[in-house]
């Protein structure tokens, strides 16, 4: 076998907490993330000398900046294999939007080349070097939900989750992370909503998940762009049971009863400019 094909999903975050920025400069948060059926189609196959990435959208690196190719890089060097790799990326996942999907193409990239290159490396050895790539590459080798902390890569995962219907909304334009990150108001008194979250999840009831969804960065966000704020509003009143941004936008996204729910919603956007995608609950194939 010399090529393997895998689906890269992308993510939302269910809840996400700015506590304060750490000694090393990244900041520390609390997140709840859960992948989402929205995906890139990824074909890795050894062949050749060095890295070659192909991607139908020009606004994806096809470079060393790509996290696909760092984690190519990493692994091609561990190996001391005879022959390059070819990364061909098929994308879906909007750049910028919030959904980490550069994040969920460097730990596919991972995956499919421990097993192409025979390197057997642990789960927990993947993830030590996801680490180094990506904070939110660990979370995305395994995928389905779990809580973040630290930089965002000390996970804990569920082994239940309650499954749903969202709808994901993205205005065609992206939010600087570094920005967001820069100058996100922190909190002055902790808040709970991350341990209703966890708790919603644990019991499986969707509608408490929906109501406890939560992004610290809305305020500076929704200020700059007040089109968010209204998008996440227009949700909740075509029948969304809760509604919030993905990661540091510009994504909004909302929870539904059902995939009809959802539907209706999505009618009401379709004429807006916006792309927009029916999503389900999902775990990594």
């Amino acid at each position: 076998m010399d090529s393997i094909r895998l689906k890269s999903y992308a993510k939302v975050n269910l809840g996400l907490e700015v506590l304060g920025r750490r000694d090393d400069g990244y900041h520390e948060v609390r997140t709840v993330l859960q992948t989402v059926s929205l995906h890139d189609k990824i074909t890795i196959k050894l062949q050749g000398e060095g890295i070659k990435i192909r991607c139908n959208s020009p606004w994806v690196p096809c470079n060393e900046k790509n996290l696909a190719y760092k984690a190519a890089a990493v692994l091609l060097k561990m190996s001391k294999a005879k022959c390059g790799v070819k990364i061909t990326i098929k994308k879906n996942i909007p750049i910028g939007a919030g959904l980490g999907g550069g994040s969920s193409n460097a730990a596919a990239t991972l995956l499919a080349l421990n097993q192409l290159l025979d390197l057997n490396l642990s789960a927990e050895e993947l993830e030590e070097i996801g680490r180094e790539i990506g904070t939110d590459v660990p979370f995305f080798l395994t995928g389905g939900m779990a809580l973040a902390c630290g930089r965002g890569d000390e996970l804990r995962f569920f082994t239940k989750t309650p499954c749903f219907w969202g709808l994901v909304i993205y205005p065609n334009f992206s939010v600087s992370t570094s920005w967001a990150y820069d100058n996100v108001e922190l909190p002055k008194n902790p808040s709970n909503h991350i341990e209703k979250l966890i708790q919603a999840a644990e019991e499986g009831d969707v509608k408490e998940l929906a109501a406890n969804l939560q992004n610290r960065f809305e305020g500076i966000i929704f200020q700059k762009y007040p089109v968010l704020a209204a998008m996440k509003k227009t949700l909740r009143a075509k029948g969304a049971l809760g509604g919030s941004l993905c990661g540091s936008g510009s994504s909004v996204f909302g929870i539904f009863d059902d995939k009809e729910g959802a539907e209706r919603a999505l009618f009401h956007f379709s004429d807006s400019g916006y792309s927009t995608w029916i999503v389900r609950s999902c775990a990594n194939d």
